[in-house]
């Protein structure tokens, strides 16, 4: 089982982003604002993972992640 923390401000419904960059897009402007990380610091870890491999586990789901200097979680 994953375990995943996420407040509020991690979380947005309805964007309507179409390609999957414009989603790691989103997605790294929403962990710059609570991390204090730059978005092209985390949109670069998540895109550069993203290319090693899909994060998608099915169903329009997935759950991009990289390993970036300065975020622990």
């Amino acid at each position: 089982m994953i375990k995943i923390k996420l407040d509020d401000s991690q979380i947005s419904i309805n964007d309507d982003c179409r390609t999957k960059k414009s989603i790691l897009q989103r997605l790294s402007l929403l962990l710059s604002k609570s991390s204090g990380i730059s978005t092209d610091e985390i949109f670069a870890g998540l895109y550069e993972r993203e290319k090693l491999g899909s994060t998608s586990v099915g169903n329009g789901v997935a759950i991009p992640h990289a390993r970036i200097k300065g975020i622990n979680h």
